[in-house]
């Protein structure tokens, strides 16, 4: 389900080359953009949970290539 949730991500932004490129307007952007392809709440929601995930447990807690997690700052549809 990550590597699903990432390939959606790369579908919105596929100028990203890595986890650092990611910045907290474009985490928010992706929010945007799947709400108007018409995609539940629910289910934008659980693509920024799996983000912040992958962001958080991996990029920067494992790995400490990243020290936030960007998907912090976006709020989840209700």
């Amino acid at each position: 389900e990550y590597l699903a949730v990432v390939r959606s991500l790369r579908k919105v932004h596929p100028s990203l080359r890595g986890p650092g490129d990611l910045t907290e307007a474009l985490a928010k952007q992706f929010k945007v953009t799947r709400q108007q392809a018409d995609l539940s709440p629910r289910t934008v929601a659980g693509n920024i949970d799996n983000l912040s995930i992958v962001w958080g447990k991996w990029f920067r807690d494992e790995l400490g290539i990243l020290k936030t997690n960007v998907w912090d700052a976006v709020e989840v549809p209700k």
